[in-house]
């Protein structure tokens, strides 16, 4: 069942179904492009070698071992409780 059918039955009317489905989407949307951007933001502030750990422990999910050694690392990601691992 598509979003306006289900839209509609609940609210009983055909094109008020379609206008709340469109605004739900294009502020999903929205929503989306934001994080995207503040993302983006956040990854830029790193320090390289910060951003590459975080792309093999995230991007390519590698273990903390795995990535350690790909960077020639003793330990390449910060402990529990860091920012980076949440």
């Amino acid at each position: 069942m598509s979003l306006t059918l289900y839209a509609e039955k609940l609210l009983g009317y055909h094109l008020l179904a379609e206008g709340v489905v469109q605004e739900v989407l294009i502020r999903s949307w929205q929503h989306a492009a934001f994080a995207s951007l503040e993302s983006t933001r956040l990854l830029v502030s790193l320090r390289c070698e910060h951003r590459e750990e975080f792309a093999h422990a995230y991007l390519y999910d590698r273990s903390d071992q795995e990535t350690a050694q790909i960077l020639g690392a003793p330990s390449a990601l910060p402990g529990p409780g860091s920012a980076l691992r949440g």
